[in-house]
């Protein structure tokens, strides 16, 4: 651990190597390999157990935090949030704010944005892929997608769609017939 906050990863690993070597717990395999991010080196029967044993105590912080180790973003947020519904039914006010924190600070949150962009692109919901990008503020991505994707969004008449690919061309001419437009249909 002391090499892994030095950051020196070669010897952090050659220790972690030699750590388990000798014998480690599951537990404790399972948090080096995740100290290493190398998830797909715990083997399977580890993962099971862990799992199960995280299910069976209904640990659901614990196994969330599983789940994050094995890159498992969706389950990692479900049990996270299960976690925290129960602290908030047993009015533990400081595991609520723990948990959430650390929802947050891992990460999470960006992930299943990720998860979101990824199959709104494979589902080809251009309006999705647009919102989840926004979300990340992945901002040239944004703007890449939609002049990749200009002549798509002319066609659908799709205003939102139409401002955010005015705005990327620099178009102020249409960008203000795009609002005109909208202001004239909510004022009808």
């Amino acid at each position: 651990m002391h090499y892994h906050l030095f950051e020196n990863f070669e010897l952090r690993d050659k220790y972690i190597d030699l750590a388990i070597e000798k014998g480690s717990t599951d537990q404790n395999l399972c948090y080096l390999r995740g100290l290493q991010n190398k998830p797909e080196l715990i083997p399977v029967d580890v993962i099971e157990r862990e799992l199960s044993s995280y299910t069976e105590e209904q640990n659901w912080s614990q196994r969330a935090r599983f789940y994050m180790t094995l890159g498992k973003y969706k389950e990692a947020a479900t049990d996270y949030v299960r976690g925290v519904n129960e602290s908030l039914e047993q009015e533990s006010v400081f595991s609520e704010a723990f948990y959430l924190k650390e929802l947050a600070n891992k990460g999470l949150i960006e992930e299943l944005f990720i998860l979101a962009l990824k199959k709104a692109t494979e589902e080809g919901d251009l309006w999705w892929q647009v919102r989840a990008l926004q979300e990340l503020e992945w901002t040239d991505q944004i703007d890449s997608l939609i002049l990749e994707k200009a002549e798509e969004i002319e066609r659908s008449g799709d205003s939102h769609l139409n401002h955010l690919l005015a705005s990327v061309r620099g178009d102020k001419v249409r960008l203000m017939e795009i609002i005109k437009s909208d202001a004239q249909e909510e004022c009808s």
